[in-house]
């Protein structure tokens, strides 16, 4: 039997995993992306994130959440265009960023950044292109 000390840390803990359900993109989507409320991202080969926004990144890596692309992400035809920014502004982040598909930044415009590290925190793990 729990105490109701015990129960009430494990429903945190259980609202906690919940807040922060993994995100598949099996098609295309024009919304940016950001792991401390989309979870793990994984961008299946028939899916995309398509965005044209300024100083916006189409995929933002803001928590201890993974993301997988083998489709594509894109931001393009504007300036300040941005990939993925990789967040530790709030802490250390213990992550990954794997890429097998496309990140594609072109089109009209300058100042274009593919992949940005910010924040002034460290970034433990591998980005792999």
């Amino acid at each position: 039997m729990l105490s109701a000390a015990a129960a009430a840390l494990l429903t945190a803990v259980m609202t906690v995993a919940a807040a922060n359900a993994d995100t598949n993109i099996t098609t295309q989507t024009s919304t940016e992306l950001v792991t401390s409320s989309a979870g793990n991202i994984v961008i299946d080969a028939s899916g995309a994130v398509n965005i044209t926004k300024n100083n916006v990144a189409a995929i933002t890596i803001n928590s201890s959440n993974v993301v997988s692309n083998n489709g594509a992400i894109s931001n393009t035809g504007t300036t300040g265009a941005l990939g993925v920014i990789i967040d530790t502004t709030n802490g250390n982040l213990v992550s990954s960023f794997t890429s097998t598909g496309n990140i594609d930044l072109g089109g009209n415009g300058t100042d274009k950044r593919g992949i940005v590290i910010q924040g002034g925190k460290t970034f433990y793990g591998p980005i792999n292109l």
